[in-house]
């Protein structure tokens, strides 16, 4: 066995395998290398390859690095989860009303996690349920920077600046979010609205036919242009275009629907929407402008019932 040895570690040693030996010259001897010497150069050998090996080991702080890599991981998702958790239920606060409290959780869902695009989104509407259209305008802008692709708070951005009376601000608004997403009628309702107050009337109609298009039975569309149609004084088309405004309202309202409109339906996304404009105060102002179409064409009758009409709503 030692002779064997020998011979392997021999053949090892002259192929400089051994870290740290070199090459052995080809006349080397037994007498100089032998199997005592040869155990030494392995040590050696060894004791090298041992001490490499030892360099390139992971640092301890490499060590905490990569465990603290997986603490912020699972962190990192917890933050994700309790912000979840956090915007769910402001949402759930948002929809009952409780428009104060809704923020204060959304708030909360934010520090737990502040690149949660829908929590800036909620609170913002909380600002716009509260009229306070400053703040509500920086967080949809947060929105936007977490998620560029958000149109809805661009479209938003446009509505508060409508609210603080930035008509031409808000119609650029409007005008990029119809770029990325000409289908979004929320957009092109309130820029129809902007255009026709700014007596752009042909940009107006232009918008509200896009709209009847998509949405024949849209009723603020139909309503948008039965105001125009009656300031243009086309009193017959408009007293048709209030008559199919009103075929849509329901059977009889009750007291619990009269009042202020929910503040929930302030964004542009709900200012458009059906429900909205399935409650009194849009039924009232389309019997108003019909009454009034009527009394201009001298049909006092049919006018007085219009006016009758709605002042019977709550």
């Amino acid at each position: 066995p030692e002779r064997f040895m020998f011979r392997v570690c021999r053949a090892l040693l002259f192929r400089g395998v051994l870290l740290g030996a070199r090459p052995l010259p080809v006349h080397v001897s037994r007498a100089r290398y032998g199997p005592t010497h040869a155990a030494g150069r392995i040590v050696t050998g060894m004791y090298k390859f041992t001490r490499n090996i030892s360099n390139h080991r992971p640092k301890l702080d490499d060590i905490i690095d990569i465990g603290d890599e997986g603490e912020d991981d699972d962190a990192g998702s917890s933050r994700s989860s309790s912000g979840s958790r956090l915007h769910e239920r402001g949402s759930a606060l948002y929809v009952a009303g409780h428009f104060q409290a809704a923020l204060q959780e959304y708030t909360k869902a934010i520090q737990a996690d502040y690149e949660l695009a829908p929590a800036y989104e909620g609170r913002a509407n909380c600002y716009v349920a509260l009229r306070q259209y400053d703040l509500a305008t920086r967080d949809f802008f947060h929105a936007i920077h977490i998620n560029p692709a958000s149109y809805q708070s661009l479209a938003s951005i446009g509505y508060c600046n409508v609210c603080l009376g930035k008509d031409d601000v808000a119609i650029k608004y409007y005008d990029q979010v119809l770029s990325l997403m000409p289908n979004y009628l929320p957009a092109r309702g309130e820029r129809a609205d902007l255009h026709a107050k700014m007596n752009n009337i042909d940009q107006a109609l232009e918008d509200y036919m896009t709209i009847l298009k998509t949405d024949p039975v849209s009723l603020p569309a139909l309503m948008g242009l039965a105001k125009i149609a009656l300031h243009e004084g086309d009193l017959e088309n408009a007293c048709q275009l209030y008559a199919r405004v009103v075929s849509r309202q329901p059977p009889e309202f009750t007291a619990q629907t009269a009042g202020t409109e929910p503040s929930t339906a302030l964004t542009p996304a709900r200012a458009w929407s059906q429900p909205r404009y399935s409650t009194p105060a849009l039924f009232t102002e389309a019997w108003t402008g019909m009454g009034l179409a009527q009394y201009t064409q001298e049909n006092n009758k049919e006018a007085v019932e219009s006016f009758t009409r709605a002042l019977a709503l709550p």
